[in-house]
């Protein structure tokens, strides 16, 4: 279950997919996929799919000039400020100085 689960998420995680499509996936229900897939992979089906989520970011921001708002778009987020908070609570930069600092280095 927990690899199709991780399948599933690589291939939908920037499309606005949310824990609960992972569960309607694998058709159970929302809790036991999220315990299933943290006994497997040690977090959460919505932490997968956020991680995936700042990777597109981070690469994106490195090799294009795109505005921030249609990268945070185009990476499944729905709302740019959650992005703009999320990116700077794990990554410990904002959006801006780590482009700044990717495209200088």
């Amino acid at each position: 279950m927990a690899s199709v689960a991780v399948t599933f998420i690589h291939n939908n995680a920037t499309k606005g997919l949310r824990a609960r499509d992972v569960a309607i996936e694998l058709n159970v229900s929302r809790r036991l996929a999220d315990l299933r897939f943290k006994e497997c992979y040690g977090k959460t089906i919505l932490d997968a799919i956020l991680e995936i989520r700042l990777d597109a970011l981070k690469q994106k921001l490195k090799t294009t000039s795109t505005p921030i708002k249609k990268i945070t778009a185009a990476c499944g987020f729905a709302n740019e400020a959650n992005a703009k908070a999320l990116f700077k609570r794990r990554v410990g930069v904002s959006m801006r100085v780590f482009r700044a600092n990717a495209q200088s280095s």
